[in-house]
């Protein structure tokens, strides 16, 4: 029997199905963006440049997350996104699984590593004395906390709307966002960068998107 994500995959007009997928994904990317500039926000609210400088000299490395969750999540959707027009669910299940398993693992490695190499790495983007000790603890909760949730978070957005679920895929990543705003002022109450809140809302998405994929 059929399910109606079949069906937009095999049967729906090509005109219709990528309207289908695309709207949520484009609403979705606008709250990254909303949620990426309330992130600075609240940060500024404590009135310490060094801190809001540490957004951004830690941007780059924040980013490389990016390139890997789209590595995995691009390049898997693509293929899931086939398999499952061809009516080849075996195919889709074992792609979905080996990018959500390399993802997490190369994302691991990943904040494991930049953030034991701290000490060269914070100077090569720029961070000095007064900013050295903010961007430590930022890449803390970021990277060393926050890599797996982070890049899981985004890989795992990409094989959900592959599967044809761009519209759950959407209120998750809302839901994430409303999450982080309160968790992030309570950072900026805190006056410092040691708080968790990035990784937090990223693990509840990443669980969401997870349940999704499952059924």
């Amino acid at each position: 029997m059929k399910t109606d994500k079949t069906e937009l995959f095999e049967k729906t007009p090509v005109t219709r199905a990528v309207a289908a997928l695309v709207v949520p994904t484009v609403i979705s990317q606008i709250v990254t963006v909303i949620y990426n500039m309330a992130d600075t926000f609240f940060i500024g609210q404590v009135g310490d440049p060094n801190q809001v400088a540490v957004a951004s000299l830690c941007l780059p490395l924040f980013l490389l997350t990016t390139g890997l969750a789209n590595l995995f999540g691009i390049g898997g959707a693509s293929l899931v996104s086939r398999s499952l027009g061809l009516g080849d669910r075996k195919r889709a299940r074992s792609t979905s699984a080996f990018c959500i398993w390399t993802s997490a693992a190369a994302a691991l490695l990943y904040g494991a590593a930049v953030f034991a190499l701290r000490g060269a790495v914070l100077p090569a983007v720029g961070a000095d004395e007064s900013t050295y000790g903010f961007c430590e603890s930022y890449l803390l909760w970021t990277l060393a906390v926050g890599a797996v949730p982070t890049v899981l978070n985004a890989a795992l957005a990409h094989l959900v709307r592959a599967e044809g679920y761009s519209g759950k895929q959407a209120s998750e990543w809302l839901s994430a966002a409303c999450l982080t705003s309160p968790l992030t002022r309570c950072s900026s109450s805190a006056s410092k960068c040691k708080s968790p809140a990035r990784p937090l809302p990223r693990c509840f998405q990443t669980l969401s998107q997870r349940c999704i994929l499952s059924f």
